[in-house]
Protein backbone atom coordinates (compact mmCIF):
# COMPACT_ATOMS: atom_id res chain seq x y z
CA UNK A 1 0.00 0.00 0.00
CA UNK A 2 1.48 3.34 -1.03
CA UNK A 3 0.58 7.01 -0.93
CA UNK A 4 -1.05 6.53 -4.32
CA UNK A 5 -3.88 4.74 -2.54
CA UNK A 6 -4.78 8.09 -1.00
CA UNK A 7 -4.19 10.72 -3.69
CA UNK A 8 -4.38 14.24 -2.22
CA UNK A 9 -7.47 15.12 -4.21
CA UNK A 10 -9.44 12.37 -2.43
CA UNK A 11 -8.72 13.81 1.01
CA UNK A 12 -10.50 17.09 0.43
CA UNK A 13 -13.18 18.07 -2.07
CA UNK A 14 -11.81 20.10 -5.01
CA UNK A 15 -11.87 23.76 -3.91
CA UNK A 16 -13.85 26.41 -5.73
CA UNK A 17 -12.52 29.85 -6.65
CA UNK A 18 -13.45 31.37 -3.30
CA UNK A 19 -11.84 28.51 -1.39
CA UNK A 20 -8.67 28.78 -3.45
CA UNK A 21 -8.48 32.49 -2.69
CA UNK A 22 -8.93 31.81 1.02
CA UNK A 23 -6.24 29.14 0.88
CA UNK A 24 -3.81 31.56 -0.79
CA UNK A 25 -4.48 34.13 1.93
CA UNK A 26 -4.02 31.51 4.64
CA UNK A 27 -0.74 30.35 3.14
CA UNK A 28 0.51 33.92 2.71
CA UNK A 29 -0.10 34.58 6.41
CA UNK A 30 1.53 31.32 7.43
CA UNK A 31 4.57 31.96 5.21
CA UNK A 32 4.93 35.50 6.54
CA UNK A 33 4.74 34.25 10.12
CA UNK A 34 7.43 31.63 9.60
CA UNK A 35 9.72 34.07 7.78
CA UNK A 36 9.39 36.70 10.52
CA UNK A 37 9.85 34.21 13.35
CA UNK A 38 13.07 32.99 11.74
CA UNK A 39 14.40 36.50 11.16
CA UNK A 40 13.29 38.29 14.33
CA UNK A 41 12.28 35.60 16.80
CA UNK A 42 8.86 34.48 17.96
CA UNK A 43 8.51 36.83 20.93
CA UNK A 44 9.61 39.90 18.99
CA UNK A 45 7.14 39.32 16.17
CA UNK A 46 3.60 40.63 16.61
CA UNK A 47 0.37 39.73 14.85
CA UNK A 48 0.47 43.22 13.34
CA UNK A 49 3.92 42.47 11.91
CA UNK A 50 2.69 39.24 10.34
CA UNK A 51 -0.43 40.88 8.93
CA UNK A 52 1.59 43.69 7.38
CA UNK A 53 4.04 41.26 5.78
CA UNK A 54 1.15 39.23 4.36
CA UNK A 55 -0.62 42.41 3.21
CA UNK A 56 -3.75 41.73 5.24
CA UNK A 57 -5.30 43.34 8.29
CA UNK A 58 -4.87 41.94 11.83
CA UNK A 59 -8.60 41.22 11.74
CA UNK A 60 -8.06 39.04 8.68
CA UNK A 61 -5.23 37.24 10.50
CA UNK A 62 -7.62 36.26 13.26
CA UNK A 63 -10.13 34.93 10.76
CA UNK A 64 -7.61 32.25 9.93
CA UNK A 65 -5.56 31.76 13.08
CA UNK A 66 -6.30 32.23 16.76
CA UNK A 67 -2.66 32.64 17.82
CA UNK A 68 0.80 33.25 16.36
CA UNK A 69 1.96 29.68 16.95
CA UNK A 70 -1.14 28.33 15.20
CA UNK A 71 -0.02 30.13 12.04
CA UNK A 72 3.18 28.08 11.98
CA UNK A 73 1.21 24.82 11.77
CA UNK A 74 -1.19 25.96 9.09
CA UNK A 75 -1.84 22.44 7.75
CA UNK A 76 -2.32 20.81 11.14
CA UNK A 77 -6.12 21.09 11.18
CA UNK A 78 -6.37 19.47 7.74
CA UNK A 79 -4.09 16.61 8.75
CA UNK A 80 -6.00 15.97 11.96
CA UNK A 81 -9.34 16.17 10.14
CA UNK A 82 -8.18 13.60 7.56
CA UNK A 83 -6.32 11.28 9.93
CA UNK A 84 -9.25 9.72 11.81
CA UNK A 85 -11.44 9.05 8.75
CA UNK A 86 -8.49 7.59 6.85
CA UNK A 87 -7.79 5.17 9.69
CA UNK A 88 -11.47 4.26 9.90
CA UNK A 89 -11.49 3.37 6.21
CA UNK A 90 -8.76 0.76 6.54
CA UNK A 91 -9.87 -2.90 6.20
CA UNK A 92 -11.17 -4.35 9.45
CA UNK A 93 -8.85 -7.37 9.35
CA UNK A 94 -5.71 -5.42 8.53
CA UNK A 95 -2.96 -5.44 11.19
CA UNK A 96 -2.94 -2.20 13.13
CA UNK A 97 0.61 -1.30 12.19
CA UNK A 98 -0.15 -1.93 8.52
CA UNK A 99 -3.07 0.48 8.71
CA UNK A 100 -0.92 3.12 10.38
CA UNK A 101 1.80 2.56 7.78
CA UNK A 102 -0.59 3.12 4.88
CA UNK A 103 -2.18 6.25 6.34
CA UNK A 104 1.13 7.70 7.47
CA UNK A 105 2.68 7.10 4.06
CA UNK A 106 -0.19 8.97 2.43
CA UNK A 107 -0.19 11.97 4.75
CA UNK A 108 3.60 12.31 4.67
CA UNK A 109 4.00 11.95 0.91
CA UNK A 110 5.71 14.85 -0.93
CA UNK A 111 2.46 15.76 -2.67
CA UNK A 112 0.83 16.42 0.71
CA UNK A 113 3.61 17.45 3.09
CA UNK A 114 5.88 20.39 2.29
CA UNK A 115 9.07 18.85 3.66
CA UNK A 116 11.16 21.99 3.26
CA UNK A 117 8.71 23.98 5.33
CA UNK A 118 8.43 21.19 7.90
CA UNK A 119 12.20 21.21 8.41
CA UNK A 120 12.03 24.94 9.05
CA UNK A 121 9.16 24.50 11.50
CA UNK A 122 11.03 21.83 13.46
CA UNK A 123 14.13 24.02 13.60
CA UNK A 124 11.97 26.86 14.94
CA UNK A 125 10.34 24.53 17.48
CA UNK A 126 13.79 23.59 18.77
CA UNK A 127 14.47 27.27 19.53
CA UNK A 128 11.06 28.64 20.50
CA UNK A 129 9.19 27.16 23.53
CA UNK A 130 5.75 28.34 22.33
CA UNK A 131 6.19 26.68 18.95
CA UNK A 132 7.56 23.54 20.59
CA UNK A 133 4.57 23.39 22.92
CA UNK A 134 2.22 23.67 19.95
CA UNK A 135 4.06 20.89 18.13
CA UNK A 136 3.88 18.58 21.14
CA UNK A 137 0.16 19.33 21.45
CA UNK A 138 -0.29 18.32 17.82
CA UNK A 139 1.55 15.05 18.42
CA UNK A 140 -0.60 14.47 21.49
CA UNK A 141 -3.77 14.90 19.44
CA UNK A 142 -2.52 12.36 16.91
CA UNK A 143 -1.66 9.88 19.65
CA UNK A 144 -5.10 10.21 21.25
CA UNK A 145 -6.72 9.62 17.87
CA UNK A 146 -4.68 6.43 17.42
CA UNK A 147 -5.71 5.24 20.89
CA UNK A 148 -9.37 5.86 20.08
CA UNK A 149 -9.16 4.11 16.71
CA UNK A 150 -7.12 1.14 17.99
CA UNK A 151 -9.47 0.63 20.93
CA UNK A 152 -12.49 0.61 18.63
CA UNK A 153 -10.79 -1.79 16.22
CA UNK A 154 -9.83 -4.16 19.04
CA UNK A 155 -13.13 -3.90 20.90
CA UNK A 156 -11.41 -2.54 23.99
CA UNK A 157 -11.85 0.58 26.13
CA UNK A 158 -9.45 3.43 25.49
CA UNK A 159 -8.09 2.85 28.99
CA UNK A 160 -6.82 -0.63 28.04
CA UNK A 161 -3.11 -1.29 27.69
CA UNK A 162 -3.00 -2.53 24.09
CA UNK A 163 -4.47 0.50 22.27
CA UNK A 164 -2.35 2.80 24.37
CA UNK A 165 0.74 0.76 23.61
CA UNK A 166 -0.01 0.70 19.87
CA UNK A 167 -0.31 4.49 19.89
CA UNK A 168 2.82 5.00 21.97
CA UNK A 169 4.87 2.71 19.74
CA UNK A 170 3.59 4.43 16.60
CA UNK A 171 4.45 7.87 17.95
CA UNK A 172 7.91 6.70 18.99
CA UNK A 173 8.44 5.40 15.46
CA UNK A 174 7.38 8.81 14.11
CA UNK A 175 9.72 10.67 16.45
CA UNK A 176 12.75 8.49 15.72
CA UNK A 177 12.02 8.47 11.98
CA UNK A 178 11.73 12.26 12.00
CA UNK A 179 15.07 12.63 13.80
CA UNK A 180 16.70 10.26 11.28
CA UNK A 181 15.18 12.18 8.38
CA UNK A 182 16.48 15.49 9.75
CA UNK A 183 19.98 13.99 9.72
CA UNK A 184 19.60 12.75 6.13
CA UNK A 185 18.97 15.67 3.73
CA UNK A 186 17.63 14.62 0.36
CA UNK A 187 15.53 11.78 1.73
CA UNK A 188 11.77 11.69 2.28
CA UNK A 189 10.18 11.64 5.72
CA UNK A 190 7.50 9.18 4.65
CA UNK A 191 10.17 6.64 3.66
CA UNK A 192 11.75 6.83 7.11
CA UNK A 193 8.39 6.46 8.85
CA UNK A 194 7.36 3.42 6.81
CA UNK A 195 10.79 1.86 7.38
CA UNK A 196 10.43 2.39 11.13
CA UNK A 197 6.96 0.83 11.20
CA UNK A 198 8.18 -2.09 9.08
CA UNK A 199 10.95 -2.72 11.61
CA UNK A 200 8.42 -2.68 14.43
CA UNK A 201 6.16 -5.09 12.56
CA UNK A 202 9.12 -7.45 12.16
CA UNK A 203 9.89 -7.23 15.85
CA UNK A 204 13.11 -5.28 15.18
CA UNK A 205 14.57 -8.44 13.61
CA UNK A 206 16.97 -8.37 10.68
CA UNK A 207 20.46 -7.14 9.95
CA UNK A 208 19.82 -3.81 8.22
CA UNK A 209 20.10 -0.43 9.91
CA UNK A 210 16.61 0.55 8.81
CA UNK A 211 17.74 3.28 6.42
CA UNK A 212 15.30 3.48 3.50
CA UNK A 213 16.85 1.82 0.48
CA UNK A 214 19.89 0.52 2.38
CA UNK A 215 21.00 -3.06 1.89
CA UNK A 216 21.28 -5.34 4.95
CA UNK A 217 24.71 -5.29 6.54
Amino acid sequence: MTAADYPPETMVSPPGLRERKKERTRRAIADAALDLFERHGYAATTVEDIAAAAEVSPRTFFRYFATKDEAVFDQADEVLAAFGPMLAERPAGEPLLSSLRAVGSALLSPGVLDEGRFRRVLALAAEEPAVRTRYHALLGSIEREIVRWAAERLGLPTSALRPRLVAAVAMTALRVATDTWLDAPGTELGDHVTAAIDMLAEGLAGDGDGTPGAAPG
